[in-house]
């Protein structure tokens, strides 16, 4: 590697640090659940990723509630952690540099919290959710609300990209028995929720920010109660 490559690589992790230490953060927890002695194929059993972490209804009910959290950086398989690694690496290389790195902070763990508590209230108590996919919907949501803030200066384009991910993967996720949709859908809600919340960059703080933090604390808090 050369000394122009090595300053472009630089430069992208300054540009998105919050991006970067997420993935550093699942990647050395898949090699603490023993990703790295399973095949291609295999998967992680079931005990281990509820052992480090995974949600499990009955266990967050009985106060580890960390698990809304934990889940995020648990996964089954390679084909899993990859996807959603390469997943946040690209949705986060949208969304950081224009969103700045504690809302993208902020918006990544509030949607992945909505997403497991959505679990937690509509999926079957018996149901061991782990990934960062709900996470992800979050900072798909805060791209969403980029791509309409933004639409007269930038065009439909980001906005019919958003959409079209969005779309796909719930496609798939209806199609896919094993998949945990919940937390897709109130990741995605929470992401748009928690955007708005924060507030864009170089925008004044309005009653709507007021409205959504307000909106998803609520939601949080039904979903909470219906569990």
């Amino acid at each position: 590697m050369g000394p122009a490559q090595g300053a472009g690589r630089a430069a992208v992790i300054r540009r998105q640090p919050v991006t970067w230490l997420l993935l550093l953060a699942i990647a050395a927890v898949w090699v603490v659940e023993g990703g790295l002695t399973i095949g291609i194929g295999g998967t992680i059993a079931a005990s281990t990723a509820i052992g480090l972490g995974a949600q499990l209804t009955p266990l967050v009910l009985a106060g580890q509630w960390w698990r809304l959290v934990s889940a995020m950086f648990v996964h089954w398989s390679w084909l899993h952690v990859g996807l959603n690694g390469f997943s946040l690496y690209i949705v986060g290389s949208v969304v950081e540099p224009v969103y700045g790195g504690w809302r993208t902070l902020g918006v990544y763990f509030l949607g992945g919290v909505l997403g497991g508590l959505a679990v937690l209230a509509l999926m079957p108590p018996n149901v061991v959710s782990a990934g960062a996919s709900g996470a992800i919907f979050a900072l798909l949501g805060a791209v969403l609300v980029v791509a309409i803030v933004a639409i007269r200066r930038i065009g439909p384009s980001l906005l019919w990209w958003v959409l079209g991910i969005v779309g796909i993967n719930l496609v798939f996720d209806v199609s896919v028995p094993f998949i945990a949709i919940w937390d897709h859908v109130g990741g995605f809600i929470g992401g748009i929720l928690a955007t708005v919340a924060f507030g864009l960059p170089g925008r004044r703080w309005s009653w709507l920010n007021g409205l959504a933090a307000v909106l998803l604390v609520a939601l949080g808090a039904a979903l909470w109660l219906v569990a």
